[in-house]
């Protein structure tokens, strides 16, 4: 490809991404293919240990839902940001957006050196124009940076021989920093590991010496950081959120449903390439062995496959579940495509060509489409709940909610989760006293038995927001502490919150 058309390409594909952070505060795309729970709360809950450090002054809520604990670096990032914007949904969108868009750079040099130029843009455009990625890499989840370390791990593992020691302690470091983003980036390690294989020449003595230096230096920085904070001062938080997160024993036939529904919703990542890697998999078991002598398409199957064994064993299928793996699909189809091309298989070409012009409209239907109407349903009723909490006479203004943690990141307002604490929700109640309760659609038949324990629960208003069949409507309600109750709600122990402090926010 011409020097020319290549920088013009990618000038085209800078453009598309500058549009990404348009309309940052919107709403996740509504009427989209994906139901996921993350749009409601995810964006509060994992960046809460930096949102509270601003708007309360103390990062830590005893008793309370703190996922920074075991999770500390997408929070220390948004805490370097807000410390220069303020606590805002935009600001953490627009870090988002950033995460991805470096995540394309890394992608762009990881496909350049086992490809062509022209597949290296290939894939970052399909990347770009997702309609996938531009619904779910645009919010303030753990995904995008995820997606980023993940790529850069590849990138490293890739280049790292024996002796080449800046490689090597880069792979050491990227290692915890996966972990203590995301939990499940461990599921990228085998194939960093087979990259790091293949570029020791599949030499047991240098790969094993490479894998010794690795692990040093993660086991050190990992270590260090449990036992030198974690395990003094937050141990109960830390593992609270793996108990948390613990799915039900499954029954033979839950597990099968599991495993057929994991790979049915593959789709979800693309529902033209997604088939197309599946046949091209089966294509390089049959007759297109030579596929396998790249060792990136190797790493790349491995780390598709390695995150479904753990979607299906965790049996909690969320479409943000795939994200990692979408760009190890498109890589695997560019290879197949420039396979293709080059020994002349024209059916396969062909059909390639015809999987990308689909998904090409596909994906641009959707991506412009949701660029050139955005919606503002969630943050309008979030500030309408804030104003209205706000204007009223009484002074506590505690919001309690599963997605109070998104209130306050768009608002300002103070709350604490009723779904998720290490303490029992009764004992939190009476801990923090709340003022307020905010719940979608309806209140949980055990929530209402805990808070009519201390509280009559009054609904004060209620707002239409997102498209969610089951969480269609944000309601708000007054809690009013009962007479036979010695305590009156007030403000949270150890809080100094001086008098509208929040109204700036």
């Amino acid at each position: 490809m011409k020097r020319a058309w290549r920088v013009l390409w990618l000038i085209s594909i800078a453009v598309l991404l500058g549009f990404y952070y348009r309309h940052l505060a919107a709403d996740f795309p509504n009427y989209s293919p994906w139901v996921d729970w993350s749009k409601f709360t995810d964006e509060g809950w994992y960046g809460d240990a930096a949102i509270r450090h601003f708007v309360r002054g103390h990062w830590f809520v005893a008793g309370d839902f703190n996922p920074g604990v075991a999770l500390p670096v997408l929070p220390l990032v948004e805490a370097g940001v807000f410390h220069f914007t303020g606590v805002s949904l935009e600001a953490v969108r627009a870090l988002a957006v950033t995460f991805f868009i470096l995540g394309l750079i890394a992608t762009f040099f990881l496909v350049r050196k086992f490809q062509s130029a022209w597949a290296a843009c290939l894939v970052i455009s399909l990347l770009a124009l997702s309609g996938f990625n531009y619904a779910f890499l645009r919010m303030g989840i753990l995904e995008p940076p995820l997606i980023l370390f993940t790529l850069l791990l590849l990138v490293a593992a890739s280049r790292g021989r024996w002796r080449r020691w800046g490689w090597l302690t880069a792979c050491g470091v990227l290692v915890p920093l996966i972990v203590l983003t995301k939990t499940t980036g461990v599921c990228s390690l085998p194939a960093a590991v087979y990259l790091m294989w293949r570029a020791n020449h599949r030499l047991r003595g240098p790969f094993g010496r490479c894998c010794v230096v690795i692990a040093g230096i993660a086991a050190l920085l990992g270590s260090g950081y449990y036992f030198g904070l974690v395990a003094p001062h937050y141990k109960e938080d830390f593992w609270y959120l793996f108990s948390a997160n613990a799915r039900p024993a499954l029954t033979l036939h839950s597990r099968w449903d599991a495993v057929w529904g994991t790979v049915v919703d593959g789709k979800w990542a693309d529902p033209w390439m997604y088939p197309a890697v599946i046949g091209v998999v089966v294509l390089s078991l049959l007759t297109a062995r030579k596929l396998w002598r790249n060792p990136l398409f190797g790493a790349c199957v491995i780390w598709i496959a390695s995150y479904m064994v753990f979607i299906a064993w965790h049996c909690n299928l969320q479409p943000r579940y795939y994200l990692p793996i979408l760009p190890a699909m498109i890589i695997l189809v560019s290879q197949a495509l420039e396979y293709g091309v080059r020994s002349r298989q024209r059916i396969l070409t062909t059909a390639l060509l015809i999987v990308l012009v689909m998904t090409t409209a596909h994906n641009a239907g959707q991506t412009f489409g949701w660029m050139r109407h955005p919606d503002y349903t969630y943050v309008d009723a979030a500030r309408a709940l804030a104003a209205t909490v706000r204007q009223d006479p009484q002074p506590n203004r505690l919001l309690m909610s599963i997605s109070g943690s998104n209130i306050t990141l768009m608002t300002g307002l103070w709350s604490v989760c009723d779904d998720f604490g290490t303490d029992d929700l009764d004992v939190r109640i009476h801990r923090y006293n709340p003022g307020w309760y905010a719940s979608w659609d309806d209140i949980d038949e055990g929530t209402l038995q805990s808070l009519d324990e201390f509280y009559t629960v009054r609904q004060v208003a209620s707002w239409p927001a997102m498209d969610d069949p089951d969480r269609r409507v944000l309601r708000l309600w007054r809690l009013v502490p009962l007479e036979n109750v010695k305590w009156k709600p007030g403000r949270t122990e150890g809080d100094t919150e001086p008098d509208d402090a929040d109204e700036n926010q």
